[in-house]
Order: structure tokens, then C-alpha cells, then sequence
């Protein structure tokens, strides 16, 4: 990941805040040592990165969620709720583990097997963003802004 293009394609696209677990990847985003904004809030579960980026929301900010494919495979009932209950308008960075082929523990990263079943499964918009797409990414997210419903996943691969 390039942390610095990454970032500069949320500013451009109007990202206010950036909403996540930090992990090996995606770990630079939230360290601080980049100019803001976007402002980088830590959580401690993923599912909490949702709640966050929906109160962001609410108060006329726009949030990215970003957290890895495992984390969202844990905050599956909150993003339910979120997405499909409420229709709450998000957008979501996740880190598609396996997709790169790195093993976990010397073994293949079974997550990649799920990742994309899911998100089909909860028809959520999806596409594969690789560091030379960001700028499309963030043409996604300007053109998108007037939405009111819904998610749009962007899968980082890792």
C-alpha cells in the first residue's frame, strides 16, 4: 500500500476522517506522521469503526472505514444493521488478505476465500483498488457524494 497516494486520493475525493483498526498494512494511515486532512481515528474492534464512521456521518463529515477482510468478517451484524436497516451511506477500505498470495503462518490465507462471496452475499458494491487505481477510487467517492443509502467497498490488496 501506498500509504501517501492513499491518502492523498481520500483528501482529494473530501474524505474528512479515516476510521479503522491499524494493521501490518494499513498500520502508516494512522500513525500520524501525515498531514491531515484526513483525520485517522483508531478503534479497538471493527465494528466499532462502523458506529464511528456513522456518527461521522450523521454530522455531515465523510468518514472511510478501513480495516482488514477478517475485521469485517467480524463486524458482519453491525454493517447489516448499518447498511441494509438503516441504509446508512459509507464507504469502506478493506484489506483483502490472501489476495496477494502472502501466507498466514506458512500456510495460504483462507480469508481470501470469503471475502468476495460476502460481500456478493450482502450485495455490496465492490471493485479491486491496486495503487495505481486510487485516483479512480476517489473520483468514485466524489462523483458518489450525494448518495444518502448504501455502501461501496474498496478492496486494498494485501
Amino acid at each position: 500500500m501506498n500509504v501517501p497516494a492513499f491518502l492523498d486520493a481520500l483528501r482529494s475525493a473530501g474524505v474528512t476522517h479515516v476510521v479503522g483498526l491499524p494493521d501490518t498494512e494499513t498500520g502508516p494511515v494512522f500513525d500520524g506522521s501525515h498531514a491531515p486532512p484526513p483525520r485517522a481515528i483508531c478503534v479497538c474492534r471493527e465494528a466499532e469503526a462502523l458506529g464511528i464512521a456513522v456518527g461521522l456521518w450523521a454530522g455531515g463529515q465523510r468518514p472511510l472505514v478501513l480495516i482488514q477482510s477478517t475485521g469485517f468478517f467480524e463486524s458482519g451484524d453491525c454493517l447489516r444493521n448499518l447498511i441494509h436497516e438503516l441504509e446508512i451511506s459509507l464507504d469502506i477500505a478493506i484489506g483483502y488478505r490472501g489476495h496477494t498470495g502472502k501466507l498466514n503462518a506458512g500456510t495460504p490465507d483462507t480469508a481470501r476465500e470469503f471475502l468476495e462471496p460476502l460481500l456478493t452475499a450482502w450485495r455490496l458494491p465492490y471493485r479491486l483498488v491496486r495503487d495505481e487505481d486510487y485516483a479512480a477510487m476517489a473520483e468514485d467517492i466524489r462523483n458518489d457524494a450525494a448518495r444518502d443509502r448504501g455502501a461501496r467497498v474498496f478492496l486494498l490488496p494485501q
